[in-house]
């Protein structure tokens, strides 16, 4: 697990994407959970107190496929519910 910021920052996708996402993100594409985490050290790196703009980190092209295709089974599995 995580500690301080880089647990808080887990949290929150947790809470944008669901947690059963990120953990099944994480199992399936490793390389593509540390893509996302090195992003966020990048970012963290440039964070300035005294800065008032916003810092935005940029989803890795893996985990926005993934997230493409879990959301087209999650789909699926929900009209396949609702027909039965």
């Amino acid at each position: 697990m995580c500690a301080g910021i880089d647990a808080e920052f887990e949290k929150l996708l947790g809470e944008i994407f669901g947690v059963d996402f990120i953990e099944t993100f994480k199992a399936k594409r490793p390389a593509g959970w540390v893509d996302l985490m090195i992003a966020f050290e990048s970012r963290k790196r440039a964070a300035n107190p005294h800065k008032t703009s916003a810092l935005n980190i940029s989803l890795p092209f893996s985990f926005i496929d993934f997230h493409k295709k879990h959301m087209v089974r999650l789909t699926f599995h929900i009209n396949a519910s609702l027909a039965h």
